[in-house]
């Protein structure tokens, strides 16, 4: 059996039961404006980008920039409330992620520090081992980038190879030659 659910107009005023109080219907009908008022600048954000693509003319890119600097001043508007409710409501900030842009910075400074830290930590008890070939030029470009990290760190760097005739070549004071020959 099929059950149609019809919605009919009344013209009049009168209240009857079957119909919904003022305010689920006042909730519905905001939401729907908040919903239709973003969709409406969107289209017509994307309306007038279609047009002034079509035919860009200066009348015509005008409207696109004009509704797209509309867009952007909402959303300059909603984050800075956000980051001012972030801000007053310490319940929304979650303490292991950064919540503003200088917070991050910090953030990641600081991160950075423990793991320059750990990394001194294991140079101690540690070190790098680079094993050369006599004509690699992977090796000579990648020499120098080995040693700023062992430098940077206070790594020993242990340079080895087969024969001494690129450690002769290369010869950095602080590396410790070893041979496999």
């Amino acid at each position: 059996m099929l059950t149609l659910c019809l919605q009919v107009f009344l013209w009049y005023n009168d209240r009857h039961g079957h119909e919904l109080d003022d305010s689920a219907t006042n909730s519905r009908l905001i939401h729907w404006t908040h919903d239709h008022r973003i969709e409406e600048l969107k289209e017509q954000f994307n309306r007038a980008q279609r047009i002034a693509l079509d035919n860009p003319t200066l009348e015509n890119v005008i409207t696109a920039q004009r509704l797209q600097k509309q867009i952007m001043e909402k959303a300059h508007k909603f984050a800075t409330m956000w980051q001012l409710a972030t801000l007053l409501d310490y319940q929304l900030i979650n303490a292991h992620e950064p919540s503003n842009s200088l917070h991050k910075k910090l953030y990641q400074e600081k991160s950075e520090q423990k793991k320059d830290l750990k990394l001194k930590n294991i140079a101690k008890n540690c070190e790098l081992i680079l094993q050369v070939k006599q004509d690699c030029l992977l090796c000579k470009a990648f020499m120098p980038i080995v040693q700023g990290f062992a430098n940077k760190y206070a790594f020993q760097l242990l340079a080895v190879s087969k024969n001494n005739e690129l450690l002769n070549k290369l010869n950095p004071k602080h590396i410790v030659h070893a041979s496999l020959g």
